[in-house]
């Protein structure tokens, strides 16, 4: 059964800016709000926003509907961070992917914050992924195809295309191929985020992020016919 989504509470959307400097006797004391404001909404929203979106790219999208699978948990991992006074995390995660393994398969993200809601598409890379990934970017035709994908999402301000973590173009390429900088990825996240509508607190927040997510459909088919 898919979860219904009717609107975060404003307040818990407010809190998210809070948590940050959260003791974690003020975690437990505004769990439960959190919890009912915000963490099982998002899992609503996930689930229905994973729904629509699957009859655009001809898939049913995997969701995992419960906080720490489809929707992330608030509670910061601090294995290998620097700072570790800092417990929880200023926003939530949400994820649906395209696939069984959740590590290999083209992804949708949405992150809720206080103040914003991003989104974005992408997948990671093994050494599977990576070679499919140079070869089908150096292809002159399926390379033209994810460029023409992405160039759209460029209009919005805060675009960002994330996973370039080489300095040069690996071999047999140069920097001086015509998609070198893509050549460049050991990932690829393609996202971007905006101000948080009005409408993040009624049901049809559903519909909006729906929209949004529509335009890196053709990112996620592209990922999904040379790297799945």
């Amino acid at each position: 059964m898919i979860r219904t989504f009717e609107g975060f509470e404003s307040s818990a959307l407010a809190t998210l800016a809070k948590l940050p400097g959260w003791s974690r006797d003020d975690y437990a004391a505004g769990k439960a709000d959190l919890k009912k404001g915000l963490l099982d909404p998002a899992v609503g929203l996930i689930s229905q926003v994973a729904e629509q979106l699957s009859e655009q790219v001809g898939s049913e999208l995997t969701v995992n509907p419960k906080i720490g699978g489809s929707v992330s948990p608030m509670n910061r991992d601090l294995r290998f961070a620097k700072d570790k006074s800092v417990l929880y995390k200023d926003a939530v995660m949400l994820t649906t992917w395209d696939g069984v393994d959740k590590k290999s398969s083209p992804m949708f993200w949405i992150r809720i914050a206080h103040d914003s809601v991003g989104f974005a598409s992408g997948i990671s890379f093994d050494k599977v992924t990576r070679e499919k990934w140079r070869e089908a970017v150096a292809d002159d035709d399926s390379g033209q195809v994810l460029v023409d994908a992405l160039a759209p999402l460029q209009k919005h301000p805060t675009y960002d295309l994330d996973g370039a973590s080489l300095k040069n173009a690996p071999k047999p390429w140069g920097n001086d191929h015509p998609r070198a900088d893509l050549l460049r990825h050991t990932a690829i996240q393609a996202r971007w985020h905006e101000p948080t509508p009005p409408t993040a607190t009624l049901p049809r927040f559903t519909g909006f992020c729906v929209d949004k997510l529509s335009e890196l459909v053709p990112v996620h088919l592209w990922l999904k016919e040379y790297l799945a």
